[in-house]
């Protein structure tokens, strides 16, 4: 059975909802490879997701405060969304929550998480002061995480035999290549399509049920799905969104999108198969984004036709609120999940899940 070491590398670039980590997990579920997670990678994907959480609570918090102060609102209104804004700051402990969840997500994919031995603690020091692999040299601290993995896969290796590495970063990945008996790939597809993995796929039930599905499955019956999900979902995936463009007139040219429009002329760009039913879909669509920024005192007399701005006292005020809307051309990636069974026949559903991956580009139309 083929084992797997992951770095965090590959968890971070894939995402939360990634399908091919999805397809490597239900290969791990269904007993075909075992899957190694260091407990360092652990830790750094935990604190990242931890990190993630509490940054969209104070955007969120931030957000609610604007919309109270608005001039349409009386204290009766204002009353409901100051509560709220009050509500998320000891919302959710961010330390216990992503304990939690991010355990469960391991254990649900059936990966082992792999204690440090206290041998490689000692070790990485050693590597630490000399400036061997995978330091690039001596007392290169930002390294260290990199080494308690490279110490992992070499030890894994001495314990299993043949070991298969998915790291995506360039140091580590350079150096663990020079361990004898490791094979290092790059991203999850790339693993998906090695040998080893292309054999255990073709033993999963589920993956053979969706082989025979899938002949029967149009596209445009995807592209109908694909279309009602992003209409039905569109506030998770743009409420708060960062926007650059050089046509905001804002100190990074930075705004966040606070309403948006109905999009139009959604198209699939391109797809993923990645086995068991986990696919990929990119899709584009255009679509009218109110956008909220602030822009300096001394700039604020001289913005766009666009932008409009709620001008305060420029004596104690260094910033003023600004707002305006934009034609917008969108891309993201979408991990589906497909609704297996023996039986499909045309007007049945397609997908049983869908959900948006973290790749959200936004690119405003005619820049000023």
């Amino acid at each position: 059975m083929p084992t797997i070491l992951v770095d965090t590398s590959v968890l971070r670039t894939e995402g939360w909802q990634s399908a091919a980590l999805s397809s490597l997990f239900e290969l791990s579920k269904d007993g075909q490879v075992e899957i190694i997670i260091p407990d360092v990678v652990f830790e750094e994907r935990r604190t990242q997701w931890r990190q993630d959480y509490k940054k969209k609570i104070a955007d969120s918090a931030r957000f609610l405060a604007a919309a109270a102060k608005d001039a349409l609102l009386g204290d009766v209104e204002k009353a409901p969304i100051e509560s709220a804004a009050a509500a998320l700051a000891p919302a959710n402990d961010p330390e216990t929550l992503s304990n939690t969840v991010v355990n469960r997500y391991f254990d649900q994919a059936k990966a082992i998480i792999r204690p440090t031995e206290a041998a490689e603690h000692q070790e990485v020091m050693s590597r630490y002061f000399s400036g061997d692999d995978p330091f690039p040299e001596p007392k290169a601290r930002k390294d260290i995480p990199d080494a308690y993995v490279y110490l992992a896969a070499r030890n894994e290796q001495l314990k299993s035999g043949d070991l298969l590495v998915l790291c995506e970063d360039g140091n580590l990945r350079k150096a663990i290549q020079k361990i004898d008996g490791i094979e290092v790939f790059k991203t999850v597809q790339d693993l998906l399509e090695s040998a080893p993995l292309v054999e255990a796929l073709n033993k999963v039930e589920l993956n053979k049920q969706w082989l025979a599905m899938k002949p029967a499955v149009s596209d445009e019956a995807i592209k109908v799905e694909l279309m009602d999900f992003v209409s039905q979902n569109l506030g998770s995936l743009l409420e708060g969104a960062e926007v650059h463009s050089t046509a905001i007139p804002e100190d990074n040219n930075s705004a966040h999108v606070q309403m948006y429009g109905e999009p139009e002329g959604l198209e699939v760009i391109a797809s993923k198969d990645f086995g068991s039913g986990w696919l990929e879909y990119k899709v584009s669509f255009e679509i009218d984004l109110h956008l909220w920024f602030y822009v300096y005192r001394s700039d604020a007399w001289d913005v766009p036709d666009w932008v409009s701005v709620s001008f305060g006292d420029p004596e104690s005020e260094h910033y003023f609120e600004a707002e305006g809307e934009r034609r917008a051309f969108v891309e993201v990636t979408i991990s589906a999940q497909a609704d297996v069974k023996d039986q499909f026949e045309e007007g049945d559903q397609v997908f049983e899940h869908l959900e948006f991956s973290s790749d959200l580009e936004i690119t405003i139309l005619d820049d000023e």
